[in-house]
């Protein structure tokens, strides 16, 4: 700051008042008003580094001289307090508002840091009872006033008091504060004050009464959130209930804490001589240097923690890929406290929640209100919903939130604060924001879950108010199941997650909260007698393609020498009524409309419709008899067709025929004829200085467009390719005003001639123009259909904004959507836009940076190589859109309509829900790596939050037989510390003899198959799927998907004809003969590959029985033991001797009648 305004606003704040020699009072100066005026008038004038706010703050303005002013003389005087109040309104603005956002220069984030200084000494400066008493004065004092008879300024005031006391409670805690837990803090202290001087019932009542509450209810809201930010809904419900329990709780805990500090502290001083009690010698565990055994050198405590670990330098992570500690701590107050808030709760949750949120919502229905109040919408909704369930649960006091419109409100919220994040990803402080608004959005949504939980094992009277709450949670349950966007939601927190941006508390909300879904629908489900609910399901149709044919497509060459038409093609013939294409009221020159007629009468003729080209183009010399263009009114039919024939054999589709004249002369004329091709056609053009001198030029302009994202070359080309087509048409003029037009758009270079051309130069360009046709500029378009890209083509171009199409709701894979968006990239190089797909293919690269589309490393060159493999790919030619492939082609269409199919959109259906099938959808690599993370936490999970991801893991791998997802590095990893924390007992953990177990069971399970699979090992190197993990247990490629599985073969009608026919010859033997008619069928029929199974089906269909009951399998009755054994004449004893019980078995099963157990057999041969 300069010196000058440095000392300008010293003397300033000099001429405020200055404060008596005991402190006892303050003594104002006579121009203290216009003093506090001007600064208020400076402060709203400085510049983007806020150079006046921190001289103030440096001067400590507001501390020595505000709040003097305040306390001494603002009861005295309204218009010092005016003044006041709005410069200590400023002062105290949060310095995210005053720099927008978290700055990221240093200069500027010095001064950011420097502003949030000075607030917190302002909040502890306001500390103050008689300050805090003349606000709560002014405040009551205007809330007296009806509100129909409020002025502007009392108004303004109270807003400007609101405002003060919610920038006051927004200066966060700071860390240096030196306090401990259950010690009063600045916040604290300005809570009692509020509580004190009735400023908190004054905001109540702001909140309950309805005329206050539509004016002042949003800044309500926004206090009482800055108040409550910090303390846990459920201890503050739990505040003076059995007192003694939580104290006693609280003390234990942090007793046993301390013992297990000193117990280890004590572990590690060995008081032996350290020359023979640091050396050990361990078992199981050979030397590095010979086979002998491993000799440990330290204390006896540490030997059962041996790492080779220990002394290794641990991988420096970056910054950027650290995962960020949650920032809201919770906040301890003293009891008095904590009593007087839990007063203040029930009171507001008692008279003006339900309403409040009515309020809200209705505001942000009808746009009045801004985003956050949003969030804070959001956060009472989580917060007041676990006081009221925690302190005598009341469910009327919390209806308003059992609507179908707070599950959008929340669906709609997590949308756009993900779409935020993925936009701030770059700032981490801004990122942190949006996922901080994420977990309020979570942490309601799971209250709203716990609250249906809560409400259906609760039974309510029929005339009392929580009767009407239970069918609204009704509602709510089925718009939660049946809704395909509701049960997206916890999928879609889960895939949205980044261990880089997002805390690990996330996680942990988001694993409640589907333990808490899944438990709500198996309840559902348990209702409904297990035969699952039936819901509205999303069903995708999407394009259909087919096999693509091994037959190489015609080229026009080999289409024309296919047709073949003579006299007898038309002779005696009748032809269709075709008429020719004419719009009389088109601005378009009659020479364009028969170049038309014959582009249409050529393309009849090449898809084989002569009879249809014939009629057309009698109708075309109907239309025009003046001109001789289509023949003359007495042309024959053999000039007819030889001119048909001229017109097939012109030029290919791409080039329109121009100035085509049949008449009836002579062949030799016929062949000097304009029916030559353009290419012919040019070499016959040629212009002098006659043809344009002393003649008037058309206006006709250059197409130009100044707005284009084309480059300045591209443009040159489109011109020069109208000039050429004009020349063609034989309209030289118009090419020549066309060549003059672009020379005025472009005088700077020299493509279109300098500004002193000559008429004879001017010439001379159009004649090298019209003849050097295969010398045309290729433009941008033409290089991506037929040459490979090259870095040329990109270099100080600007990229248009292209977003690929990415849908993070979408249930299909991503390797489905990164497909999609190659096929939208090839179409776009296809189509000639080569900027467009290089701008999807970077924005593809920012939503998957798994290498799908390149690293952030590449350079434009890597770029390029890789839309050339995409251009020369044929995989992704089946999704080019029929828009982008040229018309010209008259049978193009037809064939990619056949090849592509046609797609519908998304369409809904009723399907059976169950809570398997829907379990199955959390069976991703995904999700375990999420459940990973927090289970590798389990040593500070609360015993609830480790309860649920047993019951996840337990699930998968016992209930889902999917151990193999579970053979995973880091893992096994966690195992080894639960292991070690169970035997070495170092670490008190709630249930850690469960994880044990399942830890054991894992382990044993993946021993097993390494016996079977040796490649296991390098498996626990990644996260797998279902699929790989049951190839993992029971073999590589024995996994089969739908489309590998066998497929019903179909019955013809000779097939159950012959069926039909044998089954009523063999029915009524198979009764007398005792033989089973099924299996004599399948003997029988003439297709073998037909099942017993399949036979009976096609039988109760063909209706020949009435139920496949009637042809169970005949079995044969056994004999009784007591039956004569036939005489067998080897010897049974010789057979027993025998070296293989398989000769024995074939042996019974051939010499006997009846099948009898070996024991029998030798038994009886013995009795004998």
């Amino acid at each position: 700051m300069d010196y000058f305004v440095a000392a300008e606003l010293e003397a300033c704040c000099a001429s405020l008042g200055h404060e008596t020699a005991d402190g006892a009072s303050y003594i104002k100066e006579h121009d203290c008003i216009a003093t506090v005026r001007q600064l208020c008038w400076l402060l709203r004038r400085e510049n983007e580094s806020r150079p006046i706010r921190r001289k103030l703050g440096q001067l400590n303005v507001l501390p020595h001289d505000l709040l003097c002013l305040l306390r001494f003389h603002a009861l005295e005087d309204d218009v010092l307090f005016d003044a006041v109040l709005k410069l200590m309104q400023i002062l105290t603005t949060p310095a995210v508002i005053c720099f927008e956002k978290l700055p990221t220069d240093t200069q500027f984030r010095s001064y950011y840091d420097e502003l949030e200084r000075y607030l917190h000494a302002y909040k502890v400066a306001f500390a103050d009872e008689e300050a805090v008493k003349v606000l709560s004065f002014y405040l009551q004092s205007a809330l007296n006033i009806d509100i129909l008879e409020r002025t502007d300024e009392l108004n303004v005031r109270i807003e400007r008091i609101l405002v003060l006391i919610r920038n006051l409670l927004h200066v966060p805690f700071v860390s240096d504060d030196n306090h401990v837990n259950d010690d009063i803090t600045a916040h604290d202290r300005i809570i009692w004050l509020y509580n004190q001087q009735n400023i908190d019932s004054l905001i109540l009542y702001m909140a309950t009464e309805e005329s206050e509450r539509r004016k002042w209810g949003l800044y309500a809201l926004e206090i009482i959130y800055n108040i409550l930010r910090n303390y846990d809904p459920s201890d503050l419900a739990s505040t003076g209930q059995n007192k003694e329990n939580c104290e006693l709780r609280l003390l234990r805990n942090t007793r046993n804490i301390e013992r297990q500090e000193r117990l280890e502290r004590h572990l590690k001083s060995n008081s032996r001589h350290s020359r023979f009690g640091g050396t050990l010698v361990v078992n199981n565990m050979k030397a590095l240097s010979n086979d002998s055994k491993l000799i440990y050198h330290g204390p006896l405590a540490k030997a059962y923690n041996i790492s080779f670990d220990d002394l290794k330098p641990q991988k420096r992570k970056n910054v950027r890929h650290l995962q960020p500690k949650d920032s809201s701590e919770k906040h301890y107050s003293t009891l008095a406290i904590r009593l007087a808030l839990k007063e203040f709760v029930v009171n507001f949750v008692v008279n003006s929640f339900n309403q409040l949120v009515n309020h809200i919502m209705s505001c942000l229905a009808r746009q009045k209100a801004e985003v956050f109040d949003q969030t804070y919408l959001i956060w009472s909704i989580g917060f007041f919903s676990c006081f009221n369930r925690n302190h005598k649960f009341r469910p009327s006091l919390v209806e308003s939130i059992l609507k179908p419109d707070i599950l959008h409100l929340l669906q709609t919220h997590f949308e756009n604060c993900f779409e935020m994040a993925f936009m701030e990803r770059k700032n981490r402080h801004q990122a942190a924001i949006w996922t901080q608004r994420i977990k309020l959005g979570i942490t309601a949504y799971n209250e709203i879950l716990l609250l249906l939980e809560a409400l259906k094992k609760i039974s309510f009277d029929e005339d009392s108010e929580d009767n009407y709450v239970c069918i609204n949670a009704d509602i709510v349950r089925r718009q939660l199941m049946n809704s395909p966007e509701s049960r997206d939601i916890i999928p879609m927190l889960f895939k949205k997650f980044d261990c880089n941006k997002m805390p690990l508390t996330y996680i942990q909300q988001v694993v409640f909260a589907q333990s808490l879904y899944m438990r709500l629908l198996e309840s559902v489900e348990k209702d409904r007698g297990g035969n699952g609910i039936v819901v509205t399901s999303r069903k995708r149709k999407f394009t259909k393609t087919k096999k693509k044919s091994t037959l190489q497509p015609l080229s026009i060459e080999e289409i024309i020498s296919r047709i073949n038409f003579s006299m007898d093609t038309f002779y005696n013939k009748q032809l269709p009524e075709v008429s020719a294409p004419y719009d009389p009221l088109s601005e378009v020159p009659e020479s364009a409309q028969h170049r038309s007629v014959m582009c249409e009468v050529r393309r009849l003729l090449l898809s084989n419709c002569p009879l249809d080209a014939l009629a057309v183009l009698r109708s075309g010399r109907s239309l025009w008899p003046n001109t001789d263009v289509f023949g003359s009114p007495s042309i024959t039919l053999e000039e007819e067709v030889e001119a048909l024939s001229a017109i097939l054999h012109s030029n290919s589709l791409t080039v329109n025929l121009k100035d085509i004249k049949i008449s009836s002369s002579s062949s030799e004329e016929k062949k000097n004829s304009d029916l030559s091709s353009p290419g012919e056609m040019t070499k016959t053009l040629h212009f002098t200085v006659d043809t344009f001198f002393n003649k008037e030029l058309p206006e006709v302009r250059a197409s130009y467009d100044p707005l284009s994202e084309l480059p300045e070359s591209s443009q040159h080309e489109t011109v020069i390719s109208e000039i050429r087509n004009l020349l063609l048409s034989n309209r030289p003029l118009e090419a020549l005003s066309v060549l003059r037009d672009a020379r005025n758009l472009w005088p700077t270079t020299d493509v279109f001639g300098s500004s002193t051309i000559t008429l004879e130069e001017e010439v001379a360009a159009l004649n090298t123009i019209s003849n050097n046709l295969d010398e045309m500029p290729a433009n941008l378009s033409e290089k991506c259909n037929n040459e490979e890209l090259s870095v040329d083509m990109f270099i100080d171009q600007s990229l248009p904004t292209i977003h690929a199409p990415f849908d993070p709701l979408a249930e299909i894979s991503d390797e489905e959507q990164v497909n999609n968006v190659k096929c939208e990239i090839y179409g776009l190089l296809k189509s000639g836009n080569a900027l467009e797909a290089l701008s999807m293919y970077r924005d593809g690269r920012s939503i998957w940076p798994s290498g799908m589309f390149g690293n952030e490393f590449d350079t434009l060159e890597d770029d390029v190589s890789a839309l050339n493999m995409i251009l020369k790919s044929d995989q992704y030619h089946k999704n080019v859109e029929i828009d982008d492939v040229p018309s010209d082609n008259p049978c193009s269409s037809k064939i990619l309509e056949e090849e592509l199919g046609e797609s519908s959109p998304d369409e809904f259906c009723d399907v059976v829900l169950k809570s398997d099938k829907y379990f199955d959808r959390f069976i991703t690599p995904q999700v375990l790596y999420c459940y990973s993370l927090l289970f590798k936490n389990y040593r500070n999970n609360s015993p609830l939050m480790n309860r649920v991801c047993l019951k996840f893991f337990h699930t998968i791998a016992v209930k889902k037989n999917f151990p193999g997802l579970f053979f995973q590095a880091s893992i096994f990893r966690v195992f080894q510390k639960i292991f070690s924390d169970l035997h070495l007992k170092s670490v008190h953990v709630p249930g850690i003899e469960e994880l044990a177990t399942f830890a054991k069971f894992i382990c044993r399970r993946f021993f097993e198959t390494v016996r079977k699979n040796k490649v296991v090992f390098v498996e626990l190197l990644f996260w797998k799927n279902s699929i790989v993990a049951n190839e993992i247990t029971d073999g590589y490629g024995n996994y089969r998907t739908s489309a590998e599985r066998p497929k019903l073969i179909l019955w013809n009608d000779d097939e159950c004809e012959e069926l039909r026919n044998m089954f009523n010859e063999l029915a009524p033997v198979a009764k007398e003969e005792g033989f089973d008619v099924v299996d004599r069928i399948v003997q029988n029929l003439a297709a073998k590959n037909r099942s017993r199974r399949a036979v009976i089906s096609q039988l109760v269909r063909l209706n020949c029985v009435s139920h496949s009951s009637e042809l169970k399998k005949v079995r044969k009755k056994k004999t009784k033991i007591n039956d004569p054994v036939p005489q067998i004449q080897p010897q049974p004893q010789d057979i027993v001797s025998s070296d293989s019980d398989n000769e024995l078995d074939a042996f019974v099963d051939e010499i006997m009648g009846v099948k009898r157990k070996k024991r029998r057999i030798l038994l009886s041969d013995d009795s004998e």
